[in-house]
């Protein structure tokens, strides 16, 4: 499931980035998706190391460790966790992840490497075509069998996440002639449960077409209610695993069925979204147009006065 959740939030991802970078010119795209990723995910490092460590600290009646804390945000800050843990705070966890604070931030730093790559695949007119991300998803399908058959020794993260990103590249560009289609949705459904039974590789490799037009029928078809006006879906991605931790510190998980907690920590996790998009990720957006809008403004200032 955790895998199929990951490969469907890149798909999503890539449909909605490709509409953003057909919008703005390649340095406006990186700007606006750099404000998009970093403030938040700033904001959570600094909330997990002062807050959520020292609470936690605090309650398992252990000393606070503040240089582990500040490097904790320090050793993260470019996207790459090269501090998992924070001090001892969560020895005893009885968790698997006794040392991990936020173990959703793996994905990232591929995530920013896909932003990056279709700002640069889309600078050219011919390379937005829809046979340009279908080439994409058939060459990270193609080293997926290669790294599955031992032949080729790379990380499969790269090209199993490349290929549900440029699957949704693909449904963007092709919007126009996309059928809304529950039979479809019902046939990829089925290919997608499948391919989940046989593990991310396969899931990769053979269905990525498949999930990312289910998740857009999804879209589609559920109702949109809070998220047309806040958009959450980063902060409880960035805030739900820190979170959990606290709530295994304090005995919740051992107290509840897993669905019970995972209910709850979608209750307690909204909040802190929600804070994290009034306080800190709306802010951030804003300043693209004000350092975007003032620099094109002086460009077209100098094209008007050119000989």
């Amino acid at each position: 499931m955790g895998a199929g959740a990951v490969a469907g939030f890149f798909a999503l991802s890539g449909y909605l980035i490709a509409g953003s970078r057909e919008r703005h010119s390649l340095l406006s795209f990186l700007w606006s998706r750099a404000l998009r990723i970093l403030p938040g995910y700033w904001g959570a490092l600094l909330v997990t190391g002062c807050l959520f460590a020292p609470l936690v600290a605090m309650l398992g009646h252990r000393e606070i460790d503040f240089t582990s804390s500040l490097g904790y945000i320090w050793h993260n800050a470019a996207l790459i966790q090269r501090q998992i843990g924070i001090g001892g705070t969560l020895a005893g966890s009885p968790t698997p992840y006794v040392s991990v604070w936020n173990s959703s931030l793996w994905t990232l730093p591929y995530e920013f490497g896909s932003y990056v790559a279709l700002g640069v695949l889309f600078a050219w007119p011919r390379m937005r075509r829809v046979s340009a991300a279908l080439a994409v998803v058939a060459a990270c399908a193609l080293l997926l069998f290669l790294i599955r058959l031992g032949v080729v020794m790379i990380d499969s993260n790269i090209p199993s996440l490349a290929g549900h990103f440029a699957a949704g590249a693909a449904m963007h560009a092709a919007r126009r002639d996309l059928p809304n289609d529950g039979r479809l949705a019902t046939f990829a459904a089925m290919v997608v449960a499948w391919a989940l039974w046989h593990g991310p590789l396969a899931l990769g490799a053979l269905a990525p077409l498949h999930l990312s037009y289910l998740v857009l029928w999804l879209g589609a078809r559920l109702p949109g209610g809070l998220a047309t006006k806040h958009d959450l879906s980063y902060g409880i991605y960035i805030y739900a695993f820190p979170l959990q931790q606290v709530m295994v510190t304090l005995g919740v998980s051992g107290a509840v069925s897993p669905l019970w907690f995972a209910a709850l920590s979608l209750i307690v996790t909204a909040p802190a979204a929600l804070a994290s998009w009034m306080l800190v990720e709306r802010p951030a957006l804003r300043l693209r147009p004000a350092v975007f809008g003032q620099l094109e403004g002086h460009m077209n200032a100098r094209s008007a006065t050119a000989p």
